[in-house]
């Protein structure tokens, strides 16, 4: 029902949904938290899934663990903690997806679940900042921006990482700026 709420047809999203707040309306973030172990373990493994939209929806799903936790106005960090690594090796294997809306979704979610787990990400969060570098190079307009939102959200709410992603930021703009003028003035 949770990957479903990112489903591609809309009646299916409507529908997941409504029946996650007809089932949840109270108690839902609790849900989360008390069942944190099977919850982590079904979105890491629908990362690994076959079907694209599967990936792309575990992405947005694994974005939400943080912010959901925090809304709650619980400190209940640590019912995800024995998991942080595992989702974001998971959220690192779509980072590298070969579909762009993977990527997209991973740029989006990785950037928001490093925010909220920062600590807990310093052992992946080179690896990480690197493939949100490397999506500044993109063809695709919304994994080069979503990249670069992903580095101001860590920018902005993880001051353990401003340093790293200050100068990660500046080589990678010094390196690539004037290329600006190599490019030619209409695309095909």
């Amino acid at each position: 029902m949770c990957l479903n709420r990112y489903y591609v047809a809309a009646g299916v999203r409507q529908y997941s949904n409504e029946t996650w707040r007809l089932q949840f309306t109270k108690n839902g973030k609790e849900y989360l938290i008390k069942n944190a172990q099977e919850v982590s373990k079904f979105y890491c493994s629908q990362t690994m899934s076959d079907d694209q939209s599967d990936r792309e929806a575990a992405c947005h799903c694994i974005a939400e663990i943080g912010p959901k936790l925090a809304a709650i106005g619980l400190n209940e960090k640590n019912a995800f903690k024995p998991h942080i690594e595992s989702l974001l090796s998971s959220l690192l294997f779509c980072l590298r997806d070969e579909s762009w809306l993977v990527r997209d979704a991973a740029c989006v979610a990785s950037g928001i679940f490093v925010a909220f787990f920062a600590e807990e990400s310093q052992t992946q969060f080179n690896e990480i900042s690197d493939l949100w570098i490397a999506h500044l190079s993109e063809n695709i307009f919304s994994v080069r921006h979503h990249s670069a939102k992903a580095m101001a959200t860590v920018f902005e709410s993880a001051s353990m990482f401003r340093e790293e992603l200050e100068k990660k930021m500046t080589n990678h703009l010094n390196a690539n700026i004037l290329k600006a003028k190599e490019q030619k003035t209409t695309t095909e």
